[in-house]
This record gives C-alpha cells, sequence and structure tokens, in this order.
C-alpha cells in the first residue's frame, strides 16, 4: 500500500502552524479537514496553498453551486475517485443537482441538460483539448466566461485531488481520525 503515515506527531513549528490555519479556517466554515488534506501535510506549503484554492473555489467561487458539486461528482466519476463522490454527493444534493443527473454519472448516461454541456466541458478539460466552439457558447450561456474559467481550474483541483487520493490510498475513513 501506498498509504502515507499520519505526520501530525513529526510536525515542526512551521507545519504544526500551517495545521492550525487549515483547522481554523475550515472551522469557520463548518467544515472538518478531509483525509486528503492530512496525506497533503507531508508538504505543509504545498498543502496550504492547496486547501486555500479549493476554499476559494468552493465558497468563494463564481460557478452556481450546483454546477460546482456537478462537475466535482463528474470528475471524481471519470477519474474513478470513490472518495470525493462519498464527499460530494451528498453537497449536490443539498446544492440542488437533481437525483436524475446524480445518477446519470453514475450509471455512465447521458443527464439532462444544463449538467449535459457541463459534462462534456468537464469531459475536454479533462482531456486536455481544447472546447468545441458551440460548448463553450454553451458554457458561457450557462456560468458566464468567468465561470467557464474557473469550471476549468475545478476540474484541474479536482483532477490534482484525485492523484494524492488513489496515489496515497486515502480512503474516507481517514476523515475521521482527523476531525477526532
Amino acid at each position: 500500500m501506498a498509504r502515507l503515515p499520519d505526520p501530525r506527531g513529526s510536525f515542526d513549528s512551521e507545519g504544526r502552524a500551517t495545521w492550525d490555519r487549515l483547522r481554523a479556517r475550515r472551522g469557520e466554515r463548518g467544515a472538518t479537514i478531509p483525509g486528503v488534506y492530512l496525506t497533503l501535510m507531508h508538504n505543509p506549503a504545498a498543502a496550504e496553498r492547496v486547501e486555500q484554492l479549493g476554499d476559494h473555489l468552493r465558497f468563494g467561487g463564481v460557478l452556481p453551486r450546483d454546477v460546482f458539486e456537478f462537475v466535482v461528482l463528474a470528475v471524481a466519476t471519470r477519474r474513478d475517485v470513490a472518495y470525493e463522490r462519498h464527499h460530494h454527493e451528498p453537497l449536490a444534493r443539498e446544492a440542488g443537482v437533481p437525483e436524475a443527473a446524480i445518477a446519470a454519472l453514475e450509471g455512465g448516461e447521458d443527464p439532462p441538460e444544463p449538467y449535459l454541456t457541463v459534462l462534456r466541458g468537464v469531459d475536454t478539460f479533462l482531456a486536455h483539448e481544447p472546447l468545441a466552439h458551440d460548448i463553450q457558447d454553451r458554457l458561457s450561456s450557462i456560468v458566464g466566461t468567468d465561470g467557464l474559467v474557473e469550471m476549468a481550474v475545478v476540474v484541474g483541483m479536482y483532477a490534482l485531488m484525485g492523484g494524492v487520493i488513489k496515489g496515497f490510498d486515502v480512503v474516507p475513513d481517514d476523515d475521521e481520525a482527523v476531525s477526532a
């Protein structure tokens, strides 16, 4: 297994300060620290920057909540990252993503619009291909140009998180140890 040990017992003063900032920032939003961040804390500077970007995208970004959560679920599904699906399915439902769109992702089917257009964008960004003009135009009409750019960043962010999660075998149960 490629799992890394819990780094909290080996933090230097800088690592401890970073950990405390992450806990405080997430705590202000009523969020715990998912196990993926514990894994990232083996490199505290990177962990903090990744967490700051994630915090901005999730809580300060321009994408509508339902689109954001659908994008995260789409990346998790396409990259087979069960951990992210576990975390974001309830958030997607809370944000108003229709059950039909969530089920379509799970079943490998086309979701209803506007989620089908969003999925086409996710697939294009994951493939590192240029967006087709019609998809770009439709996405821009759904989320605006700033939202379209942000969507590309969200795809990249959750692809990055998926790489850490899968590369170091982070599982949802790790979150219980972090929040305890």
